[in-house]
């Protein structure tokens, strides 16, 4: 995308496309160094798949806010942190009903 100079109704000279690529670069960037330092964080707890599902939600939501790159960050943590919460406790309750369910085959076969 080639940057075009536009002007603004003051009369000034705006790069909007060339600004508006820089930004969400360094969007991106920051985008990589949550994935990076999250999985990191929360290893063996979410697999990478699941993770970057989560982040790219937490980017869609601070992206609706005028300061997403501020909010980016703890919007993430919060939604990994929530992630793997329920995933400990979809394990729990999977490894649970086998118990329970090996239980109850028991007394059958006996």
């Amino acid at each position: 995308m080639k940057s075009r100079d536009l002007k603004s109704r003051f009369g000034k000279t705006v790069v909007r496309p060339r600004f508006a690529a820089e930004c969400l670069e360094k969007l991106n960037d920051l985008k990589e160094k949550v994935v990076t330092e999250l999985s990191s964080r929360f290893e063996g707890m979410l697999d990478e798949h699941r993770l970057r599902q989560v982040i790219n939600e937490a980017d869609a939501l601070a992206a609706t806010t005028p300061f997403p790159a501020l909010l980016l960050p703890t919007l993430a943590e919060e939604k990994v942190r929530s992630a793997a919460d329920w995933q400990a406790r979809q394990r729990e309750l999977f490894e649970r009903s086998l118990t329970l369910r090996g239980a109850r085959r028991l007394p059958l076969a006996a």
